[in-house]
């Protein structure tokens, strides 16, 4: 088992290894990181940089684009005069200016005056495993390349927005990005700043978003400015950042905040990374695989849930609890974790391990299934070979002649003896036979209150009682015994009535003393008694505008009876050591395993309470006289357990139907959980006999009388009889058996009407009396006309066992079928 939940581990863990190499699934990580950046924010930009952008009405202004290079050259110039720390231009200046080249010999002297000047250049960039290679550079022309500061403006490939290249080697030199260079007059410490270079050659940008936080110019604008009151710049000791920014001018990129920036402000994006140290860091291989093997078991943990549902809520909160983990981490660590590739895996894992395990679940239930099926067919074999054997017996006797009393005294015992063993293995198929449970019939109303009940049972009664009594609040008093779920129908009340919003509180009264009742009930002042060492409310109170029940209320006492009357009566509490009065508003409803009437006329319970509380009296019914309601109950109970796979046998629930409840539901609900554990420790889809209690068989009524085990074909003859062959005799019939199917029933009568007609040699009225069991006249003709439509719908000449007259006729009747059509051909031909 462990080497194949391994297996399924390493394969995950190399699907997981493939997936960066899908681009979707890189945009579903990007999308992620996106996600982080939004939540978390946007942030300032350095304030230590002046912006200086050229708009396109900039350019109109200026001439036209390219710019003539003495403005560059004056604005080096007089942003150095200034106190510029540093001049960047995002500007390449490849070639020499061949109509004005006395303005390139100007923007050098100005260039070599400055000192601090930073231009771009541009690469070809190769990679090369974890490294980057420069093949061809595209420099400032030679004279300005000798005078000023470099660094390459590639971005990257656009598809990988959140990391640019940080440096690259072209031979021996290694060369830095335009953002690293801006980093440079930046920092505070010069000497320290090699200390901040990064090691890789990816930098992942954490970006801040927000430029309009830069102090920024346009163009023209602060030529004029340069001109004419340069103080009022305030360029001392900032870097100065010149960039176009007209359409189809700078490359531009989007961001997790804005869809098109200048690549300019991406760069100062990573110089500010560099110098605060919060550019973003990707975990490596080593903990990918970590956060998998983590992920993948958890989802080994929780993938034997007994319940999708339960599956999917801890599938969520452990994705969500990683999800709030890679968050902390990139917000405050700038590490970046996985999110798509780590949980696609561990998603994968837990499915595959999911529909394995319900796989498995399946194949065990068809394997059950199929044994259950073979024990069934088994047993079928054997109640048919004993019903022939039994036949055959009985005709062979019927032929031979007795010589002796004997004799025939040994015959009939070996009948007998026969009958007997088929009544036991008749019993033992049915032990092996499902019991067809009808669909659970509750009034609708109810449903929330769980008061299950046939719609012809005793409780079906109780319950439009009390949708009578819904709409007002008339006290009531439930009498029934112990198990019969009082306080159910208490809450049921208080949920269709008019307070159903408001509490509802039990109180159990004969667990309590007289003393702790009171305070339980009326609550307690501070001090009022030893350990009373603050005030709490009674029950009362807590139920105020809604309904307090009172349990076992017989088993308080007259002084606590007499006090409780003044509370019911006048609607006002005090607490034990209190003086104030507290006015209530609850509808009571109380409940007594006893008879209250007899315990009055004998001086144990106060008359004036009981007329209190006996505004509506209710009676529950023990289960012993809701016996239809039990297969309901039982299978809820299954349900309610987490046993609904399971199903009780015909046996198991005639055994539960005939006994007597002295426990009544509750005790139906113990038997109905022991009974689930058992079977499902065993590995069985069906709940036996033997999984009930041992004296369960042996109790049916009072007497503990046994269980009269009768072949299937006797009950359905008794049931009829019962009905008396009316016209909906064969439907009640089939409702009284379990709802069985009305074919089975009506195939079972078919096949013994046949029997009756081969035993009384087709003597029609003695058949239908001998069937109907009595000598009512009209019930005889009743069973006569069956008897005659029978015989009506049959088909001489087809004597075919796969013919519909055969087909739903059990085949321990089959040749009592043979002898009647036999009868009907010899009649038809002697005709």
């Amino acid at each position: 088992m462990f080497k194949k939940y391994l297996s399924l581990l390493v394969a995950a863990i190399l699907v997981i290894g493939s997936l960066p190499n899908l681009s979707f699934m890189q945009a579903l990580e990007n999308f992620a990181v996106d996600a982080f950046f939004k939540i978390r924010g946007e942030r300032e930009m350095p304030q230590n940089v002046f912006f200086v952008y050229l708009d396109e009405q900039d350019i109109q202004l200026l001439g036209g684009w390219p710019l003539t290079r003495d403005y560059w050259g004056y604005v080096i110039h007089q942003a150095t005069k200034a106190g510029a720390k540093a001049v960047a231009i995002d500007v390449l200046f490849s070639t020499t200016d061949q109509l004005f080249g006395e303005y390139d010999k100007t923007l050098v002297a100005f260039a070599a005056e400055s000192r601090n000047v930073i231009l771009p250049t541009a690469l070809t960039v190769v990679e090369s495993g974890d490294s980057l290679h420069a093949s061809e550079i595209i420099r400032p022309f030679p004279a300005l390349d000798e005078v000023v500061t470099t660094g390459f403006a590639n971005l990257g490939d656009e598809a990988t927005i959140h990391q640019v290249p940080a440096f690259v080697d072209f031979g021996t030199e290694r060369m830095y990005s335009f953002g690293v260079e801006l980093a440079r007059p930046l920092s505070t410490n010069a000497a320290d700043f090699a200390a901040l270079m990064p090691r890789e050659p990816w930098l992942h940008i954490n970006f801040s978003g927000k430029p309009e936080s830069i102090e920024s110019m346009s163009f023209s604008e602060f030529l004029q400015n340069l001109r004419t009151d340069t103080a009022s710049l305030h360029l001392e000791g900032k870097l100065v950042l010149i960039a176009p920014t007209a359409p189809g001018l700078p490359i531009v990129r989007r961001t997790p905040f804005s869809n098109a920036v200048p690549a300019a402000l991406i760069h100062l994006n990573v110089a500010q990374n560099i110098l605060e140290q919060n550019y973003l860091r990707a975990v490596n291989w080593t903990v990918r695989v970590v956060i998998v093997l983590v992920l993948s078991f958890l989802a080994f943990l929780i993938f034997r849930m007994p319940s999708i549902r339960l599956f999917l809520l801890l599938q969520i909160a452990i994705f969500l609890c990683y999800l709030s983990v890679a968050y902390l981490t990139f917000s405050h660590a700038f590490i970046v974790v996985p999110i798509v590739y780590p949980l696609t895996g561990a998603l994968l894992l837990s499915i595959v391990l999911f529909f394995q395990n319900e796989s498995q679940k399946k194949m065990a239930l068809t394997s059950r299934a199929d044994l259950l099926q073979t024990e069934i067919s088994k047993k079928q074999q054997q109640v048919s070979a004993t019903e022939i054997e039994l036949s055959t017996l009985k005709e062979h006797f019927q032929t031979q002649q007795v010589k002796s009393q004997e004799t025939q005294k040994e015959n009939e015992q070996r009948v007998l003896e026969k009958q007997q063993r088929l009544t036991e293995l008749e019993k033992q198929l049915r032990d092996l036979q499902i019991y067809e449970n009808p669909a659970i019939e509750e009034q609708t109303s109810f449903k929330i209150s769980g008061i299950i009940h046939g719609l012809r049972s005793p409780m079906a009664e109780v319950v439009a009682l009390v949708q009578k009594i819904s709409d007002d609040d008339i006290p009531v008093l439930i009498s029934g015994q112990t198990g019969t779920g009082k306080e159910l129908l208490a809450r049921a009340i208080h949920a269709k009535s008019q307070r159903s919003r408001k509490p509802f509180v039990a109180v159990n009264c004969g667990a309590l003393s007289e003393s702790l009742l009171e305070s339980e009930l009326f609550g307690h002042e501070k001090g009022a008694f030893t350990g009373a060492h603050a005030l709490r409310r009674g029950r009362f109170e807590l139920a105020h505008g809604g309904t307090i029940f009172l349990d076992e209320i017989t088993e308080t006492t007259p002084g606590f009876q007499a006090r409780l009357l003044r509370v019911l009566q006048e609607g006002v509490i005090e607490r034990l050591g209190g003086e104030r009065t507290i006015n209530v508003d609850v509808r009571c409803i109380a409940a007594s395993n006893q008879d209250i009437k007899d315990l009055v006329e004998q001086g144990q319970f106060r008359a004036d309470l009981y007329y209190r509380l006996n505004g509506f009296p209710i009676t529950i019914p023990s289960l012993r006289e809701r016996q239809e309601d039990i297969p309901l109950l039982a299978r809820h109970f299954l349900n309610k357990y987490a046993y609904a796979d399971l199903n009780f046998s015909e046996i198991a629930l005639e055994i539960l139907c005939a006994y007597t409840w002295p426990g009544n539901v509750r005790e139906l609900e113990n038997v109905v959980r022991r009974a689930g554990l058992l079977a499902k420790s065993e590995g069985k889809s069906i709940i036996q006999s033997h999984h009930l209690p041992e004296d369960f068989s042996m109790k049916r009524d009072s007497h503990e009388s046994n269980i009269d085990y009768k072949s299937l074909e006797e009950q359905i003859l008794e049931a009829l009889r019962t009905f008396s062959f009316s016209r909906s005799a064969i439907s009640d019939t089939a409702r009284l058996l379990g709802n069985r199917d009305r074919g089975t029933i009506t195939e079972y009568f078919r096949g013994l009407c046949f029997t009756r007609l081969l035993e009384n040699n087709f003597d029609f009225t003695k058949t239908a009396a001998s069937l109907a069991g009595t000598d009512d006249a009209k019930i005889v003709d009743r069973v006569r006309k069956k008897l005659e439509s029978y015989l009506d719908n049959l088909d001489p000449t087809q004597n075919d066992t796969n013919h519909s007259q055969y087909k739903g006729l059990p085949q321990k009747y089959h040749s009592a079928l043979d002898g009647v059509l036999d009868y009907l051909r010899k009649k038809d031909s002697d005709a």
